[in-house]
């Protein structure tokens, strides 16, 4: 019997990692085989094939601009991996997108991969500690352009346990969960981690000979530079091409920043703010301990009392959101930016 290893997310839990170093040790993997598009990154190829085009990230909408050929590759994906990969009897798939598929797509899914031959499974799922799940998707809101505003903590909800429900009411007793916390993953590292969990699952030795350190946290001058760019800006209306030259912004910034700091500030989110996200996903966390034995030590911000409220715009500022680093280095930060043109030169 074929079987199948899917790790899906969540999100903000080391799947960027996961997947490069799935693609950079391709070929020298023993015993199993990661099933890859060979023009576009897969995470956003399964993406794409159970979500509305619509309701696609716009990173991956960069990727596939075309609704027409988004509609070649959900109908060639599947067929094409019998031939690009005829050994595959144990193989891995990765798409952090796969975590918010509905229950309808779930089961499309599992289909398709039946007709391919597979009948064993295990699906393997990520979660991390709702305070630094939230302080990463900051980042990742103003990495490219201004998100913030889906940023709100008086709304938001990481959705973890309703998505590990809808997967284990298609592949019941094969959905594994894990803790993305750095003391509970093997070698401290989510890639070491993962390849262990493939070893086990397939029962071969399963060690990569190179591990792909992707996105780093940035430091909060980055932060609170990118914010204060792109908050000036109408973002919302960048083209694709627009995007795409922003890409980098982020990394050169934060090049800048190492170079004229010695000691770069760590991204710090409001004590206020920590409670109140730790208050909203707390049933669903002992529900995980409960269900999956999977536990997490209190945030370190929790016990902070600062003696401040949290007190919110609509949509919330960054500052309301994550403690500013000091206004006289960001003023220093946004002048030498601006004369390197690092904004301006693409």
């Amino acid at each position: 019997m074929r079987s199948l290893l899917v790790h899906i997310g969540s999100h903000k839990a080391g799947s960027t990692a996961i997947q490069d170093s799935l693609l950079a040790n391709r070929g020298s993997d023993a015993g199993f085989r990661f099933l890859f598009h060979p023009r576009f990154r897969t995470h956003s190829v399964l993406a794409a094939l159970f979500k509305p085009y619509e309701t696609l990230d716009h990173t991956i909408r960069l990727q596939l601009p075309d609704p027409a050929a988004v509609q070649r590759v959900r109908r060639n994906f599947w067929t094409r991996i019998p031939a690009l990969f005829p050994d595959a009897d144990n193989a891995v798939l990765s798409s952090e997108y796969l975590s918010a598929i509905d229950a309808e797509a779930v089961r499309r899914f599992r289909a398709e991969v039946e007709a391919m031959g597979y009948g064993r499974f295990r699906i393997l799922m990520y979660v991390r500690e709702a305070s630094a799940r939230f302080a990463s998707g900051v980042q990742q809101a103003l990495k490219f352009r201004n998100e913030l505003a889906r940023m709100d903590p008086r709304t938001l909800h990481f959705d973890f346990r309703g998505q590990i429900e809808t997967w284990e009411s298609v592949f019941p007793g094969d959905v594994e969960v894990r803790a993305f916390d750095r003391a509970q993953l093997t070698g401290a590292c989510v890639v070491a981690d993962a390849y262990g969990r493939i070893a086990d699952f397939f029962g071969v030795p399963a060690r990569p000979a190179t591990v792909i350190d992707s996105n780093r946290s940035m430091s909060a001058e980055t932060l609170f530079c990118l914010y204060n760019i792109y908050r000036h800006l109408d973002t919302e209306g960048f083209s694709p091409s627009r995007v795409r030259m922003q890409a980098q912004l982020h990394a050169r910034i934060e090049n800048l920043v190492r170079a004229a700091l010695p000691e770069p500030t760590r991204i710090t989110l409001r004590p206020a703010l920590v409670r109140l996200v730790h208050a909203r996903h707390q049933a669903d966390f002992g529900w995980l301990a409960e269900r999956y034995g999977v536990r997490f030590p209190e945030p370190a911000g929790l016990a902070v009392d600062d003696g401040q409220t949290l007190s919110l715009s609509n949509p919330p500022n960054l500052a309301e959101l994550v403690v500013p680093p000091d206004p006289r280095v960001l003023i220093r930060l946004l002048g030498k930016i601006a004369a390197d043109g690092l904004f301006a030169r693409r």
